[in-house]
């Protein structure tokens, strides 16, 4: 038989173990930027919460920034930055999100999150570091003057830590120039006229799948024609011999032709970035297309 001791820890780990939300944007534009990040139910509406003697369960429609210009030392946020988020307790019925600012892209600079002896991530467990529960992380971006958080098909820079979903983030060429191909060589495209690079956070090294495809060769050499890959961090990271190659009744001469590949990528903790790129053995010259036909694109499926 349970001891009253034994029967308390389990009813206390059932609370414990509530967290039924996610982070996400508020409000946001097409493109996904928003000036407002909250938690919001998507499980469930329940998030357990230290309240400096235990955890208690709190039930809101949803949880603000506590200021959404200010980092949790009442700094101003900064512009392309990563910081952890956590929710914070603050009464019987609410909390708060607070920010807290990483060192660099790729390193967070101080001992956070801290696992708890239940099992739970918060701040650190310090009396006031455990009213702090993490629940992801954002990258806060600028346009003109104004500071954003963006969950968009190119920057993909709201991650929860609990309750993941798959979401795609895209590299593409929609400034209808061409992209050569040097002879004997490979490229990635990011750095090229009208190309768009993703962007995403990750809390982990992790392997996701992703493909490329790039459009409309004007000059065809199939034979020469090597691989086509998706680059991660300048790193190739899915390549492979051609397929998918596909004629789209292009009147002259060999286009249409559409090199694809697909495959696994690695990532790093903190910011990563996916461009596309090919190589050959002579040199060939693409047609990406124009907007909203775009021919030359990667995609990579992530964990947000």
């Amino acid at each position: 038989m349970l001891t009253n001791y034994q029967l308390s820890e389990i009813e206390l780990a059932a609370i414990r173990t509530q967290q039924g939300g996610r982070i996400a944007t508020y409000n946001a534009t097409s493109s996904g930027t928003s000036t407002e990040l909250r938690w919001q139910p998507y499980v469930h509406g329940n998030i357990a919460l230290w309240n400096g003697k235990t955890w208690t369960i709190i039930t809101p429609d949803y949880i603000p920034a506590y200021n959404t210009s200010l980092d949790t030392t009442g700094q101003a946020l900064a512009a392309d930055t990563n910081y952890d988020v956590y929710v914070k307790y603050q009464t019987s019925t609410s909390g708060s999100l607070e920010l807290v600012k990483w060192a660099g892209d790729n390193s967070r600079g101080y001992s956070g999150p801290n696992r708890t002896d239940g099992g739970v991530f918060v701040y650190d467990n310090s009396a006031t570091g455990k009213t702090m529960r993490y629940v992801g992380a954002v990258r806060v971006i600028q346009v003109l003057s104004t500071k954003y958080f963006i969950d968009g098909r190119y920057q993909r820079f709201v991650v929860n830590w609990d309750h993941l979903i798959t979401s795609a983030v895209n590299a593409s060429n929609s400034g209808g120039s061409t992209w050569v191909i040097n002879t004997s060589g490979s490229s990635p495209i990011e750095v090229a006229v009208g190309n768009i690079r993703g962007e995403f956070l990750c809390l982990d090294n992790m392997c996701y799948l992703g493909g490329t495809k790039l459009g409309n060769l004007n000059t065809e050499n199939v034979a020469n024609w090597r691989w086509a890959g998706t680059f991660i961090n300048t790193v190739l990271a899915t390549s492979g011999p051609k397929h998918g190659w596909s004629q789209d009744g292009a009147s002259s001469g060999n286009r249409g032709h559409e090199p694809g590949t697909i495959g696994t990528a690695y990532t790093r903790l903190g910011l990563n970035y996916l461009s596309i790129g090919g190589g050959n053995t002579v040199s060939m010259t693409f047609d990406p297309g124009t907007s909203p036909e775009i021919r030359t694109a990667g995609s990579l499926l992530i964990y947000t």
